[in-house]
């Protein structure tokens, strides 16, 4: 998962406990991660629209 986004400028997570959890862990391991880690929460099962609609708003706020 983590070669899945290393190439991203910024990263912002959300999902099931487990889930985000075990990636930031992961990420956190991982000296060499490039992208700048701007916020976790936790979030239920969602549609891919609701994903896209979550992601735009979050860095909306963040970059506004």
């Amino acid at each position: 998962m983590i070669a899945a986004v290393k190439d991203a400028d910024e990263l912002y997570l959300f999902g099931p406990a487990e889930a985000k959890d075990g990636l930031l862990k992961a990420i956190k391991a991982n000296k060499n991660f490039k992208p700048a880690f701007k916020g976790i929460e936790t979030a239920d099962s969602m549609t891919e629209n609701q994903k896209i609609a979550k992601v735009r708003a979050f860095f909306a706020g963040v970059n506004a």
